[in-house]
């Protein structure tokens, strides 16, 4: 199985492990585009999970 096929079908709860975790964590796409974000990158960043998901990181983040 494919990690991105196993992601999708798993989405929910692997969503629920990396909110446990205490750093932030971003996953992108090949492209550089978010795709999943979790909530300790949110809630130090200050922006909702759905303002950053779908958004290219250089949109996000000072380089």
């Amino acid at each position: 199985m494919r990690y991105s096929s196993f992601i999708r079908e798993n989405y929910d709860t692997f969503l629920e492990i990396i909110d446990c975790m205490k750093i932030g964590v971003w996953i992108t796409d090949g492209r550089g585009i978010v795709v999943i974000v979790n909530e300790q990158s949110v809630n130090r960043g200050g922006l909702g999970r759905d303002e950053v998901v779908g958004k290219h990181m250089t949109e996000l983040i000072d380089i």
